[in-house]
C-alpha cells in the first residue's frame, strides 16, 4: 500500500518531503506555501532564510486581518520565524531526497506544497487546558529542464563580428560578378 499525497507524484522525476505535527501556526503556513509554490528551490530556501534574518517578510494575503504593512511589493507581511525554521529543515530534506534519487538538485522546482491542520493536543495547565498549534506540511519538487539563454551562445561578440564582414564581402563579391556579367551580355548583343 503506497503512501497517500495531497499531490499527484511520479517516482522517477520528483522528490517529496513531508512534516507531521510540526508545532509551527497553519495560518503562517499556509501563506508560506502561497509565496514558494512554482519557486526554484534554491530561490525557496533563500527567502525562508531572509526572513528568519527580518531581511524579507512573506507577504500575507489570506490571513492579513490587523496585520502591518512591509516595505516591498506587497501590503501586509510578517516574519513568521519559527514556522519559516521548520519549512527550511523540509525543504532541505526534500533537497537531500532528491539528491539521493539521482535529480539534479540545481534544476529542482516545487511543484506542490501544501499545508493542513494537524493533530491538536491539549496543553497541560493547572486551571485550565488549551490545544496546542499543530500543522501537517507537504513539499514535492520535480526536475526542470533549464532553457538556453539567447544571450549567451559558444561564438564571442569579436568572433560574430569578424564573420559578418565576411558575409558582406562575398555578397558584394557575387554582385559585382553579376553585373560583369549583365555587361558582358550585354556588349555581346
Amino acid at each position: 500500500m503506497g503512501k497517500n499525497y495531497a499531490g499527484k507524484y511520479d517516482k522517477e522525476k520528483m522528490a517529496v518531503a513531508v512534516g507531521q505535527s510540526l508545532p509551527v501556526s497553519t495560518k503562517h503556513c499556509i501563506e508560506i506555501c502561497s509565496l514558494i509554490r512554482g519557486k526554484r528551490l534554491d530561490r525557496a530556501k533563500k527567502l525562508m532564510e531572509d526572513a528568519i534574518n527580518m531581511k524579507t517578510p512573506i507577504p500575507f494575503k489570506q490571513f492579513n486581518k490587523n496585520v502591518g504593512h512591509r516595505k516591498g511589493n506587497f501590503s501586509a507581511g510578517r516574519f513568521p520565524e519559527k514556522a519559516c525554521s521548520e519549512v527550511l529543515t523540509i525543504l532541505k530534506s526534500v533537497e537531500a531526497n532528491a539528491q539521493f534519487k539521482g535529480l539534479n538538485t540545481n534544476s529542482l522546482v516545487v511543484c506542490h506544497v501544501c499545508a493542513n491542520l494537524g493533530s491538536r493536543p491539549w496543553h497541560a495547565g493547572r486551571k485550565r487546558r488549551r490545544r496546542t498549534k499543530r500543522t501537517n506540511f507537504e513539499v514535492m519538487v520535480m526536475e526542470v529542464n533549464q532553457p538556453k539563454d539567447k544571450t549567451k551562445s559558444n561564438k564571442t561578440n569579436a568572433d560574430k563580428e569578424k564573420q559578418k564582414p565576411a558575409k558582406d564581402k562575398t555578397q558584394k563579391e557575387e554582385k559585382d560578378n553579376n553585373k560583369n556579367q549583365t555587361k558582358k551580355a550585354n556588349e555581346e548583343k
